[in-house]
């Protein structure tokens, strides 16, 4: 009907006509605007999802971004984990490869070099043939020895080697003396302990429960630890009541490393280590190369000013290998050489550690080079730290 009154001839010949037209477009309109009005809340609601929509987006990408950082930091931290333990394991296989090798440069320089004095620097082997070979003695230098490290990327690593003369520590056995020769040591450190009991008191103290710690029976000393001591400190499966089977069993004696003026780090290589069952003894020799300064001035009975200057030539006999003879006045010099010790034992202590100053393993071994035959060797003891 609206396209036949829209047609021109109509509207000519049909006023009335005209006026439908307008009221067809009033009610077009009318109904255009409450169809707008209609469509408007749902367009503002519409709306409104689509912000709250577009902060959970935000939100979630943001979580997205924090995983992905935290994984991707995860990843570098378990790259740099496998990179130290791979490290640590060629340290391991290093530091090994060094103890076989200063073994056979041992081995070789007893075939070689029979007379095993210390602290000369013109030695004599069996023939000119190995007059200028390095010697390689137990008289506490510090060496270095090139390894190759194993794996697809082998490299040379050098480590630093020093080998003493395990005789020259401080033997524990027998326990009935070692307070003694403790005592005696202490002496000759001639320093303040800063402690409030007395000297005496302390030492008194000290040979107690040493006394009690390794003795059979259960009956205490005057300033001992038994049983009941020990448990209420927390402790109850000591005293061992028995003969020492390991050294490391005196850092169980309350006061005991404090009286020796030692870190726990320094005992291994203060004190000597107690043979297995089976084993040859460890003799005690008070070496000149090997052993610790205060037992020295104290078997030699050197004075404060005396224990100075021997102190001062073994650093300079250990950093260029200066005779004694030459850094020593002669009357010290004699009585250093009536006193002390310079001969070897043929028991070795060999300790290795990485050269270059970055972390890695360090291992001590103690062995034995047999004099039935220069190629029989025997372990006494073997860790890494």
């Amino acid at each position: 009907m609206i396209h036949e009154i829209c047609k021109k001839d109509s509207l000519k010949k049909n006023p009335t006509a005209l006026q439908s037209l307008w009221f067809w477009k009033d009610i077009f309109r009318i109904r255009l605007f409450l169809r707008h009005r209609e469509a408007a809340p749902h367009w503002k609601q519409q709306k409104r999802i689509q912000g709250s929509a577009l902060i959970l987006t935000l939100l979630a990408l943001s979580a997205l971004g924090i995983l992905a950082a935290s994984a991707a930091t995860m990843g570098l931290y378990l790259v740099a984990e496998e990179e130290n333990l791979m490290k640590q394991s060629r340290s391991f296989y290093a530091a090994e490869s060094a103890v076989n090798r200063v073994l056979f440069y041992l081995r070789e320089d007893n075939r070689t070099h029979p007379v095993r004095t210390l602290g000369e620097n013109e030695y004599h082997g069996i023939n000119d043939f190995y007059a200028d070979a390095e010697r390689w003695l137990a008289d506490g230098i510090d060496r270095e020895v090139s390894v190759s490290t194993a794996g697809t990327n082998s490299e040379t690593k050098q480590m630093f080697v020093r080998v003493t003369d395990e005789a020259g520590a401080f033997q524990i056995q027998p326990v009935s003396t070692l307070m003694q020769r403790l005592i005696e040591r202490r002496q000759a450190v001639n320093e303040d302990k800063g402690t409030d009991l007395s000297e005496t008191q302390l030492q008194d103290r000290v040979t107690d429960r040493i006394t009690d710690f390794f003795d059979a029976d259960s009956q205490r000393t005057v300033d001992g630890m038994e049983k009941e001591e020990f448990l209420a400190i927390n402790r109850p499966f000591l005293p061992q009541n028995r003969d020492p089977e390991f050294r490391e069993e005196l850092f169980d004696i309350p006061g005991f490393i404090y009286f020796v003026s030692l870190n726990v780090s320094d005992v291994s290589a203060f004190f000597q280590l107690i043979p297995p069952s089976g084993m040859a003894s460890i003799p005690q020799i008070d070496s000149i190369y090997s052993s610790d300064l205060d037992s020295l001035a104290a078997a030699a009975d050197l004075t404060d000013d005396e224990k100075k200057d021997f102190s001062e030539a073994l650093a300079l006999w250990r950093k260029d290998q200066t005779l004694l003879s030459k850094s020593l006045k002669d009357s010290l010099l004699e009585k250093v050489q009536e006193n002390l010790s310079n001969t070897e034992s043929g028991f070795y202590r060999v300790r290795i550690e990485p050269a270059d100053g970055e972390p890695g393993v360090k291992l001590d071994a103690v062995f034995r080079l047999q004099s039935t035959s220069i190629y029989a060797f025997e372990f006494y003891e073997y860790f890494t730290h």
